[in-house]
């Protein structure tokens, strides 16, 4: 994870950012529509109008690599699900991770840009430089009332679909993470789990995102999930603190068991991993203990992920190998686990 390098501000609730633009061709059919020898051509066009620019791209056949090596992308966010069994299709990977291009997903473009932290104005930044530089090459459907054309009208107009990943462990345990979801919706916000619509809230992590694509400009958009997340951060910060108040030392010994248990343990499954990782989060946001960054911290939600372990190994792996390989791992990342100086 690459990216967690990126620029962000940092935050103790807030992992990351994520902009994506949806963009289809004119003159392509959009879709399953889309002939197979002109999916080929576009993305020949695409890595071509690429590189035209300073950022260097490597590209990825998706539907010409292993699907350990599928998954383990739609793990890290890179790719989405549906894009897993598209033929043809592809991946424009900056060398960090940070910007990629999805070719021939639902639209014919899906570009990507992800940073650490809350960066919303910068990855639309970077986003919209490099719309500019494949419209310099491609010229996007779009239609004056309407805005760019995608294939689902939801993503009509922008085509912006702007996130931030949350961790919000406290919201969650109280239950008040359901009246955060229900004052989101009524604002045009979504929130969903871990890997978006459909997924849950794998070790108490969320995505925030617009809702609405037509009838606001792209820094519209941004601005105002912005302000909603810095409310919804405020509120667990403020649910972090009252509950220690309340609760002298519960916290603390919390965090310690689940710290002990993934230092000693030599058989983890993925769902006791995520769990336990909140609360080890949690502890270092809070100050119990230290010897691990949140960047490192972020960086092993995603190692731990089955595929992503499996790809460590260069082999494929049964449920049980792959558990005592994710024990190896996070024995590794927690060794220096120490009480705060």
């Amino acid at each position: 994870m690459k990216w967690f390098q990126a620029r962000g501000q940092q935050s103790d609730v807030a992992v990351s950012t994520r902009i994506r633009l949806a963009r289809n061709v004119k003159g392509l059919s959009f879709g399953s529509r889309l002939h197979s020898t002109q999916a080929e051509k576009l993305i020949e066009e695409v890595k071509e109008a690429a590189a035209k620019g300073a950022t260097a791209f490597s590209l990825i056949r998706v539907d010409e690599i292993t699907p350990e090596e599928r998954m383990a992308l739609y793990e890290k966010h890179l790719i989405s699900r549906e894009m897993m069994d598209k033929k043809p299709a592809a991946l424009l990977l900056s060398e960090d991770e940070s910007i990629s291009v999805m070719i021939n997903e639902e639209d014919h473009l899906r570009i990507q840009v992800m940073s650490a932290g809350i960066a919303l104005k910068e990855c639309l930044e970077e986003a919209m430089k490099l719309d500019a530089l494949l419209q310099q090459s491609l010229y996007f459907a779009y239609d004056q009332e309407l805005g760019f054309l995608t294939q689902c009208p939801t993503n009509l107009g922008t085509g912006l679909r702007a996130s931030v990943m949350l961790h919000l462990p406290m919201l969650t345990r109280t239950g008040q993470i359901n009246a955060v979801i229900s004052a989101a919706n009524k604002i045009g916000l979504e929130i969903r789990g871990l890997y978006g619509e459909g997924s849950k809230a794998e070790g108490e992590f969320y995505q925030v995102s617009n809702s609405i694509t037509l009838g606001l400009y792209e820094e519209e958009i941004c601005e105002k999930l912005k302000d909603a997340v810095e409310r919804i951060i405020q509120q667990e910060q403020n649910l972090r603190q009252a509950y220690r108040q309340q609760y002298p030392g519960a916290l603390e010994d919390r965090v310690w068991r689940a710290a002990g248990l993934l230092r000693y343990a030599r058989k983890v499954t993925s769902a006791e991993a995520e769990a336990l990782l909140s609360d080890v989060r949690l502890g270092q946001a809070c100050g119990i203990l230290a010897g691990i960054t949140a960047q490192q911290l972020n960086q092993l939600i995603y190692e731990i992920a089955p595929a992503c372990i499996e790809l460590t190994r260069d082999r494929s792996l049964t449920a049980d190998e792959r558990d005592m390989a994710r024990a190896d791992l996070l024995r590794e990342a927690l060794q220096n686990l120490k009480e705060p100086a």
